[in-house]
């Protein structure tokens, strides 16, 4: 708990939080424990028949096979990843008990990042901006988790004088990130599920890292009050944090006339530039997907299915020009 009190005054020392607040309470958990607590929460964050939806939408769009266990596989992956999390309903920072020392000490740094943004911000209000606003999830995730990772770093490059403003390249702490990621579940799960759990630390690195070479840590509580809305900006920085460019508001037609009686709406959703280039990439390669999907400026899909338990997708997607829209409609 001392080691805890000492990492938290460190981060709001850097980071300028206005949080002056006591340290959470911290519990070691087993992994039985662990596996009781991410079941509740997954129960509670898709309730109902909306983890059902985003199955089927993966599986129509060929990101996960028709039979995949989402949520075991969601329960084992997330289980076998969560050495150290903070809950924000409990107000609790839990630490696993297998957990080596030398990782514990980053990974309560990590967590005590989130423990400070919940104070400014509430975690929950902000990781729920609404049904079919996937991507713009994504987005908010990778703010919250490259902040993290950028904090946690810092805190640990200070002994060196070193921060990072004065890290040109981020390949060699990106590597690290993938690494501390590499488990046999992990291993096993679809390449797509694999890259949607990296994305968030990954890439919300990067955005990070490209904010600091510009701003002050204090000035990063800001980016909570107007966050970014897309993917795309957070693939591409300068598209939030120079001449912004947000999404395009994408909107599908009533297609119930259209499929008839024997079909209902499964799910609808955007898919994002980050999303698009895993499609794409999926079906040709990942550099080529990345590449194509570019051009992405808003898309909006839906996922319908019949009595049989047949999928059809109905996407729309609007580009930067005609040139983007040629090149990914020749290639998808």
């Amino acid at each position: 708990q001392a080691y805890v009190a000492a990492s938290m005054a460190k981060i709001v020392s850097l980071r300028g939080f206005p949080s002056s607040q006591a340290p959470p309470p911290v519990v070691i958990r087993s992994r039985g424990e662990t596996r009781r607590f991410i079941d509740g929460e997954v129960s509670r964050k898709f309730p109902g028949s909306r983890l059902e939806a985003e199955r089927k939408a993966m599986v129509a769009w060929g990101m996960i096979p028709p039979d995949f266990d989402l949520r075991k596989s969601l329960l084992d992956l997330l289980q076998e990843q969560a050495a150290a999390y903070y809950d924000p309903a409990g107000k609790l920072l839990v630490l696993a008990d297998w957990l080596p020392p030398k990782v514990q000490e980053f990974a309560i740094l990590h967590e005590l990042v989130h423990v400070l943004q919940d104070r400014e911000f509430s975690l929950e209000q902000f990781l729920a901006p609404g049904p079919g606003k996937g991507d713009q999830l994504l987005a908010r995730q990778a703010l919250i988790e490259g902040e993290a990772v950028a904090v946690s770093v810092e805190l640990l490059l200070q002994p060196q004088g070193l921060d990072l403003t004065r890290i040109p390249n981020l390949s060699a702490l990106k590597q690290l990130a993938t690494a501390f990621s590499a488990s046999p579940v992990f291993a096993r799960v679809p390449k797509f599920l694999q890259n949607l759990l990296l994305f968030p630390y990954i890439q919300g690195l990067t955005f990070v890292h490209q904010f600091r070479q510009k701003h002050p840590w204090p000035a990063f509580g800001q980016l909570y009050r107007d966050p970014p809305r897309s993917s795309a900006q957070i693939l591409h920085p300068e598209k939030y944090l120079g001449r912004r460019e947000d999404p395009l508001v994408i909107a599908l037609p009533d297609l119930r006339a259209t499929f008839g009686p024997a079909w209902r709406l499964a799910s609808e959703d955007e898919l994002g530039e980050w999303g698009l280039g895993e499609v794409v990439g999926a079906l040709l390669d990942e550099a080529t997907g990345q590449r194509l999907a570019e051009g992405w400026r808003g898309d909006r899909y839906q996922v319908w299915e019949d009595d049989r338990g047949q999928l059809a997708l109905v996407y729309r997607v609007a580009w930067e020009g005609e040139k983007a829209a040629e090149a990914f409609a020749k290639a998808y």
